[in-house]
């Protein structure tokens, strides 16, 4: 959401200052929910709030600014999720490391000529990151199958073992 807040770079000193002051509040809505986490502060989930509640009546010049903190407005159960289930974590970091792949693969080489190209491409990737997350070399897995030498476990074998690992079985029952 930080990202879209700083998109654009306006020139008018009021809208400069709008968009720091939204800034301001973004991080300070963000410390708080943080440490709330981390300490179970109850002080720092109302600081949130009240922050939250700062930004929504907010009245905003710059009309692209304004947009962006309405969609986070609209957004409210989304963006203090984290607040109120202390399982999520407090930032999409790690969808968007999964995802960052299949984009700078798309961005060098553009679309797959095919529908069956980008699923090869899809799986592949898909693959590679699992490989990746699990502690297996991406190469020597697709040797191992190509050559059926069954060193290597499944993919979904390697996933079954790392939910146990991390003890998120119920986690993921309750989803």
């Amino acid at each position: 959401m930080e990202r879209n807040i700083k998109k654009y770079k306006p020139t008018n000193q009021t809208f400069i200052q709008e968009q720091n002051l939204v800034l301001d509040l973004f991080w300070d809505i963000f410390k708080n929910i943080k440490d709330y986490k981390n300490t179970g502060n109850i002080k720092n989930k109302e600081l949130a709030e009240e922050k939250f509640k700062t930004l929504s009546l907010l009245s905003i010049q710059y009309e692209y600014l304004k947009d962006q903190v309405d969609f986070i407005v609209l957004n409210k159960k989304e963006f203090l999720m984290s607040l109120y289930d202390p399982v999520l974590p407090l930032h999409n970091n790690l969808c968007e490391n999964d995802i960052r792949q299949y984009v700078m693969k798309r961005n060098i080489s553009g679309e797959t000529k095919s529908e069956d190209g980008k699923k090869a491409r899809d799986i592949f990737l898909s693959i590679k990151t699992t490989c990746r997350k699990c502690g297996i070399n991406f190469i020597d897995y697709l040797k191992n199958k190509l050559e059926k030498t069954n060193k290597f476990p499944s993919i979904s074998s390697l996933v079954r073992e790392a939910i146990k690992l991390h003890n998120i079985q119920s986690q993921i029952s309750t989803c």
